[in-house]
């Protein structure tokens, strides 16, 4: 079921979804046109200058929706609705590596914040021992919550926000045509990151000689997402895999060229002692992948380097008395003069934004933290999980003396205050403050 709304954001008109704009929509089921066409039904909508034809098809047991669009709307969002008869608690999203499951209840500010999530290649709402996945090849932003039926019965709304058409900074923003496609079938996790690839990444009919893959793995939940040579240049081959289904897996991964050496690697192509790799021989390996912590991280890289390769240079991250994340953080645009201010911090969590009228500028702040990690984060010492509105952290930064002339030691506060109504980058306020003073004497205002 199509929906239409109205989309006026109160700010950052290309960027925001205001919660109360959901209770202005329509449903649209006066279709302009219905017609047969062999196994497919063709379904056309005609809304003010904007004309919808939607294809259904069953496939393979999936429900097909081939949306073609050739929208002239301005300040409406148009979504795809899915009424479910599922009594469902929560949703799981596929986000990079992985998937995470989100709460679809709205008991807390928190939760009531998610009105719009995020997805990447499909969405799975489901009980306990049925669920259906819902995959689509290019739409990101979803929403799910439980609602009533007419009859009275809890039941669960997906829904995919397809296009918008806000009037700043491009006037013509979502104008035009556009083509979706969607699927829907009954499944489990496993049949979701199928349906996910299917959608995204189809099959291409090509003519020619079959060819061997590069890699290939024994056990479907050991997805293999990516193959690419090392960043160092070393003629290293980094095969990219990870556990998809959440559970553990082991299987053999399985590779057509010759190999010297299989280590393992974090994301940035760096060593890491691990065990999931348990043997090697000839053209294969075994693994035993665990699944990912909370189905967020990838898992594994797998860098089989080839002759008169070097290995890539290991860098610590977070060990005791050694600053966390020391190195420079945008290689391609170093600069040679530059303090890294990575470590221990002064902080403290202002949940009602109330810093400024009780002195936090000039006092004492309660706790600490570890920087660069956010306070949602373990790393960060703190880790969080509630809604931070404002929060507040200081650091005394010491400049060393051959830099004094044009440089100073100094202490700043940052206040970065969050609204009550969404986190985006854009909607971030900082305020610094920062005393200054010369080298080796007491800071003064």
């Amino acid at each position: 079921m199509l929906q239409l709304f109205r989309d006026t954001p109160r700010e950052w008109d290309a960027w925001d979804i205001n919660k109360e704009d959901q209770r202005n929509g329509r449903d649209l089921l006066d279709a302009a046109q219905v017609d047969v066409d062999g196994s497919a039904v063709a379904i056309r909508h005609e809304i003010a200058n904007t004309v919808i034809d939607v294809r259904l098809t069953l496939l393979e047991g999936r429900l097909h929706f081939h949306l073609e669009i050739d929208r002239q709307e301005s300040q409406k969002l148009l979504k795809l609705a899915f009424p479910l008869d599922i009594r469902a608690e929560r949703a799981a999203s596929e986000i990079q590596f992985g998937h995470l499951n989100r709460p679809i209840q709205r008991n807390t500010s928190w939760d009531a914040a998610r009105f719009e999530t995020v997805a990447h290649r499909w969405i799975r709402v489901g009980e306990p021992s049925y669920g259906v996945v819902i995959a689509n090849d290019v739409v990101y932003e979803h929403d799910v919550r439980s609602t009533q039926a007419p009859s009275g019965r809890t039941m669960t709304i997906t829904r995919l926000s397809l296009l918008r058409a806000p009037r700043y900074p491009d006037p013509t923003a979502d104008n035009g045509p556009h083509t979706f496609t969607v699927s829907l079938r009954p499944a489990d996790i496993p049949q979701a990151v199928e349906d996910g690839y299917a959608q995204s990444l189809p099959i291409r009919m090509l003519t020619g000689s079959p060819l061997t893959p590069l890699v290939s793995v024994t056990h479907p939940g050991i997805v293999v997402e990516s193959i690419k040579l090392a960043e160092d240049r070393s003629g290293a081959l980094v095969v990219r895999l990870y556990e998809a289904h959440g559970n553990r897996a082991r299987g053999s991964v399985e590779n057509s060229f010759m190999w010297d050496t299989v280590d393992t690697t974090d994301l940035l192509e760096r060593s890491t002692d691990s065990e999931v790799i348990h043997s090697q021989r000839g053209g294969s390996g075994r693994l035993s992948v665990p699944p990912p912590l909370r189905t967020r991280h990838p898992l594994l890289r797998e860098s089989a380097r080839r002759r008169g390769g070097t290995q890539p240079r290991g860098i610590t991250m977070s060990t005791s008395g050694r600053t966390p994340r020391a190195e420079y953080p945008r290689p391609q645009f170093r600069r040679d003069r530059w303090i890294n201010l990575n470590g221990t911090w002064s902080f403290e969590i202002d949940r009602s934004d109330s810093g400024r009228e009780r002195g936090l500028v000039t006092k004492n702040l309660e706790g600490t933290i570890t920087i660069p990690f956010a306070p949602e984060a373990e790393l960060s010492g703190v880790g969080d999980l509630d809604f931070l509105y404002a929060v507040w952290y200081r650091t005394v930064l010491m400049v060393p003396a051959d830099r004094a002339e044009t440089e100073c030691c100094c202490t700043s506060e940052l206040s970065i205050t969050r609204p009550p109504y969404g986190w985006t980058a854009s909607r971030w306020d900082g305020t610094v403050a920062v005393s200054r003073a010369s080298p080796w004497t007491s800071p003064t205002r």
